[in-house]
């Protein structure tokens, strides 16, 4: 495969994860009903995007 099919693919597992541990912690500090889930979710991936190099362009 190519390697911009790797980095898609890779970048894809990567969200893929991120996504399932957001969800468990949003679950663990309140559940599916807390008003401030969706509220904390986006500042979690906020600070996370603003950390991580991995969700930076041309890894």
């Amino acid at each position: 495969m190519s390697a911009l099919e790797y980095k898609h693919r890779r970048r894809d597992r990567v969200e893929h994860a991120r996504v399932f541990v957001l969800g468990r912690m949003a679950h663990s500090a309140g559940g599916h009903n807390d008003p401030h889930r969706l509220q904390s979710l986006s500042r979690i991936s906020l600070y996370e995007r603003s950390q991580s190099p991995v969700t930076r362009e041309g890894t």
